[in-house]
């Protein structure tokens, strides 16, 4: 059950990260590449914050 469960976060947390990268990529022009490095996210969801190169 908590190896279910850590998936889920993970997959959850991708699903931020993705969402991030596509509205930069949507907001910005000549945006190239993006690295996400030292995602930090919350325990139940809400909040998270990521360094962006």
């Amino acid at each position: 059950m908590f190896y279910r469960h850590q998936q889920e976060a993970k997959e959850r947390n991708r699903q931020y990260e993705v969402s991030l990268v596509k509205a930069l990529k949507n907001s910005y022009e000549g945006i190239e590449e993006i690295e996400i490095t030292d995602p930090e996210y919350t325990s139940p969801p809400g909040a998270w914050h990521v360094k962006l190169n």
